[in-house]
């Protein structure tokens, strides 16, 4: 649990919080005495023999049973179990105790005040963090009321909203906690005389409140139980002809109970919530599926269903497709941008993309495997600087040339030659009849 301070969350949120530790504690009977100090001040000036004190001692025995049974039957039988020195060296411990887990969730001005009462005044601990903080003071009265009627929204320092009170993701069931809580103390606030006209303390005035701020996403929700609402009232399908919905301004009677508009929103929030979990917001941005999913669908690229082509868990590649594919969609793998085939990267007779490593280098290290077309083998700006030849060619073709011009070093070099009477077109006629032939040599 988030440590309170006395302003992050309500008063009645952190005294349900101890309470339910409390009767996990000890009992429900005995946890909610301890925190709650509901035993009388005077307990301890009862006589031993009454019955109001053996009474009391029931209770703590009743506690032993299920903490240390074999224990407590030797307890019962003391006398000593019974006498009020026992009982208040054992009420004062189970007070440290709760004092301590009190002090763990805690801290700022609530932590403040724990400090000043002090383990030893630990009965007084909830009443002055509810004096505090949980009653309604008549100096912020008229704010707390203002801050209600708009659904208890977030507020800054100075308690002005800084937002809205609904978001479409709003846990709703924490949020009408909220309310029904701040309607408790404002209700519990309110002189005796006057609950029973407080606006404030009742329950059509939640309805209205949440009718007036809820997220328009519920809307549809409200308006429905309203119908039913009005259906009911007027003793059927029935509806009042002469309604004056300008009446609806001053008073209440038309709106539905709490607690049909409080079960049929959770519903609808706990419908919803299914859907968040499955696709959570990140960076502030609802992350969507990939593809809707509607039927039984099958990716175009690998055939397997649950996904889309593109997909990360999709294993084919980006431009293969599957042979379950539609045609349209078998017609486009030829075109670089989805179309038939027919564009810069493609061949226009057969559909099929023609491979760019290929047409640039005159080799493709996948071979026939290749799953495209392999044409051209020049240079990549086709003019033919290869002649047609590939890569193994051209090394062949540079072999060859090494071993010519070794062989004219050999005989005296291309001087030696000229003297000779050479004028070297011999060589250079040489050299191009090797360079056109090379297409159809073998190694």
């Amino acid at each position: 649990m988030t440590r309170w301070t006395g302003k992050n969350y309500s008063f009645s949120k952190f005294d349900r919080t101890v309470l339910n530790w409390a009767c996990t504690k000890w009992n429900d009977e005995l946890g909610a005495a301890l925190w709650k100090d509901s035993f009388a001040d005077e307990l301890f000036q009862i006589p031993e023999t009454a019955q109001e004190w053996l009474d009391h001692c029931e209770l703590i025995h009743r506690f032993n049973l299920t903490d240390d049974y074999k224990n407590s039957k030797v307890l019962y039988g003391d006398a000593a179990f019974w006498t009020h020195s026992y009982q208040k060296i054992w009420l004062d411990r189970q007070r440290g105790l709760l004092y301590r887990r009190v002090e763990k969730c805690v801290e700022g001005g609530a932590e403040t005040i724990l400090n000043t009462i002090g383990a030893k005044d630990a009965r007084k601990l909830r009443r002055a963090l509810m004096k505090k903080y949980g009653n309604a003071r008549a100096v912020k009265l008229e704010t707390r009321q203002k801050l209600f009627d708009l659904g208890m929204p977030p507020t800054d320092d100075k308690n002005a909203p800084v937002g809205s009170a609904f978001e479409e993701r709003t846990d709703m069931g924490e949020k009408f906690q909220e309310l029904e809580d701040e309607k408790d103390e404002l209700f519990n606030t309110c002189p005796v005389k006057h609950q029973a006209t407080y606006k404030y303390g009742m329950e059509s005035h939640l309805t209205r409140i949440v009718k007036n701020n809820i997220h328009s996403s519920y809307h549809e929700v409200v308006r429905s139980v309203e119908t039913m609402h009005r259906i009911r009232k007027n003793g059927g399908l029935s509806v009042v002809k002469d309604l004056d919905l300008h009446e609806h301004s001053y008073t209440d009677d038309h709106l539905p109970p709490w607690g049909e508009l409080k079960d049929a929103v959770i519903e609808q929030y706990e419908i919803r919530k299914l859907s968040w979990d499955s696709y959570p917001e990140k960076d502030g941005r609802v992350k969507v599926p990939v593809m809707a999913m509607t039927g039984d669908p099958k990716c175009f690229a690998c055939g397997e269903t649950g996904h889309r082509r593109g997909a990360n868990v999709c294993k084919a590649g980006p431009r293969d497709v599957h042979d379950s594919a539609p045609d349209w969609v078998k017609n486009q793998k030829g075109g670089k941008n989805g179309g038939t085939g027919n564009g810069s990267n493609g061949n226009r007779n057969s559909g099929k993309q023609i491979c760019n490593f290929f047409k640039a280098n005159g080799t493709c290290r996948f071979g026939d495997r290749c799953k495209f077309e392999h044409v051209g083998g020049g240079s990549s700006s086709g003019g033919g600087g290869n002649f047609g030849m590939n890569k193994g060619d051209r090394k062949r073709i540079t072999a060859m040339v090494a071993q010519s011009l070794c062989d004219q070093m050999q005989q005296g070099g291309s001087k030696k030659s000229k003297k000779e009477g050479g004028d070297g077109k011999d060589a250079v006629q040489r050299l191009f009849s090797l360079v056109t032939s090379a297409g159809s040599l073998k190694e």
